[in-house]
């Protein structure tokens, strides 16, 4: 026989867990994501300008261009 108090403590975490971890991964992703292009705009910064012009870039595009990237990379299937 089960009472109100233990269909509660049966129905909760499961809701909790359907509501709460879909954000949570997408946070982590997120995050991810943006570490991962900043260390490519660092390590773009790193680089001399006589390299950046051979690769085509200019130092104040290097956000832009990582960011391009970026959306490149999430229209692809």
């Amino acid at each position: 026989m089960s009472t109100m108090a233990t269909l509660r403590t049966e129905v909760r975490p499961r809701a909790w867990r359907d509501l709460h971890l879909p954000l949570l991964s997408h946070i982590a992703k997120a995050f991810i994501e943006w570490r991962a292009m900043r260390r490519a705009e660092r390590e773009l910064h790193a680089l001399d300008d006589r390299t950046l012009k051979d690769i085509g870039l200019a130092r104040s595009e290097i956000r832009g261009a990582v960011r391009a990237l970026r959306g490149a990379a999430h229209s692809q299937p």
